[in-house]
């Protein structure tokens, strides 16, 4: 169990999808930042074309202002805790 990845920050990690491809990470750290202090935001990119994918995510300092923006019924965005996955590969 040593090996396993540290999920301490998963209820401070949030996915936002829907997002109008033209929309930057700086677009979305205004948005978000009225919730309270982003640690970091990030939008997900095509690696070939540089154009975005639709989703994004933000990364607060703290639960608090993770779970006042997932309540927060006013954005035109689906808002979800970032559930990371674990693959192992098998031999």
């Amino acid at each position: 169990m040593e090996n396993l990845p540290d999920n301490s920050h998963v209820q401070t990690n949030l996915v936002v999808k829907g997002l109008d491809i033209s929309l930057v990470a700086h677009d979305l750290h205004l948005i978000f930042s009225k919730f309270g202090e982003i640690k970091s935001c990030k939008i997900a990119l095509d690696p070939d074309s540089g154009a975005s994918k639709g989703y994004g995510f933000v990364w607060y300092h703290g639960e608090s202002s993770c779970k006042s923006a997932l309540e927060c019924k006013n954005l035109p965005y689906q808002v979800e805790l970032f559930q990371p996955m674990c693959v192992r590969q098998i031999e």
